[in-house]
């Protein structure tokens, strides 16, 4: 039976009978139909031969539950602590999915919460592990969660990781500014990120230190003229101070803030040496075995006759070494020794 909206009564209106069946009788039908779907129980009601039931359950915490008819439990539930829980319909002490007001500003959805390592889904808005408006997932008998996604407390965005259980995440990917990430595990330990931007030393770089450190240990990125490099230093506060850059195609440079080199592979694999500053080369030393020493070469001088003790490995045939007190140029030849003097 189809509802009709009821008539608009006028003053002086003669009541017919078609009218009173109308709108007394049909219209008590029709909203009768709807109460037979809705029962107080303390069980469903199977006697309500329709598609759908729904029963509000007075024992189940005032719980409202949405039934098929014939299936032993129910498909949907909703307590008056405002859970909601999800079942197929199969069993009606089981539940498959369950979202619940856990406290105040969380939700938590979690499955059966019986099965081991079942994963729970929940949000936050008023803080997990330090962050705030998170995003959680976490496993059975959790209370603190694997992942976290959210905001910590100084407004940026971050994820939380950890092993879960009872241990806070210790493992925090973090936009601590603009163009950058940083990732960092527990106090004391080692730190990475990333970064986007320029920071006047290396753009588009990933840079490691120790918490505590305000200037990177290690980063690798593209310094000012767009070449890639690496930088070190001892962390802290103190600058790098130690380069290791791309020069050009097949040039690679390594350099302190005292001395500069670098192999040019054009050039017959050379190695070139200079100190910062300087406008000639200190030393070349060639694949073939050749050097070029600007201010000449040192060896190993003693005050003495010269012995293979002398050196920290055992001195090579063509070693040259001088004795001091005798003026005596010696070279290793063989396994001996032979010297002669200067004059």
């Amino acid at each position: 039976m189809a509802w009709t909206a009821p008539i608009t009564w006028a003053s002086a209106s003669v009541l017919t009978a078609a009218q009173m069946n109308t709108e007394v009788r049909d219209h008590h039908i029709w909203m009768k139909a709807f109460a037979d779907l809705i029962t107080n129980s303390t069980a469903a009601d199977s006697g309500v031969s329709t598609y759908l039931r729904i029963v509000r359950d007075v024992a189940a915490n005032a719980a409202y539950q949405s039934w098929v008819t014939s299936e032993a439990g129910y498909r949907l539930q909703v307590t008056g602590g405002g859970t909601h829980t999800w079942s197929d319909g199969t069993d009606p002490g089981s539940r498959d999915v369950s979202l619940a007001r856990s406290a105040a500003g969380r939700l938590l959805m979690t499955g059966d919460g019986i099965t081991a390592n079942e994963p729970q889904f929940g949000v936050d808005y008023n803080g997990v592990s330090g962050q705030y408006n998170a995003i959680f997932v976490r496993l059975t008998g959790d209370t603190q969660p694997k992942v976290s996604l959210g905001v910590n407390g100084s407004g940026y965005p971050s994820v939380l990781f950890g092993v879960g259980g009872s241990t806070a995440p210790d493992v925090t990917m973090t936009r601590e500014a603009a163009g950058r990430v940083l990732v960092s595990a527990t106090s004391g330990h080692a730190r990475v990120g990333s970064l986007l931007g320029d920071d006047s030393t290396d753009a588009n770089s990933f840079y490691a230190w120790v918490a505590g450190d305000s200037i990177p240990r290690a980063r690798m990125g593209q310094d000012g003229g767009g070449r890639p490099s690496i930088a070190m230093g001892a962390g802290g506060a103190n600058a790098l101070d130690a380069f290791l850059d791309r020069d050009a195609a097949g040039v690679f440079g390594v350099r302190d803030t005292v001395m500069r080199g670098y192999r040019a592979a054009a050039a017959n694999g050379t190695f070139v040496g200079r100190v910062t500053g300087d406008g000639a080369d200190q030393f070349i030393l060639y694949a073939g075995g050749r050097g070029f020493f600007g201010d000449g070469i040192t060896t190993l001088t003693k005050a003495g006759v010269v012995e293979d003790a002398d050196f920290r490995t055992t001195p090579v045939s063509g070693t040259i070494a001088l004795d001091t007190t005798n003026s005596d140029l010696y070279v290793r030849v063989g396994g001996t020794w032979k010297s002669v003097a200067l004059t």
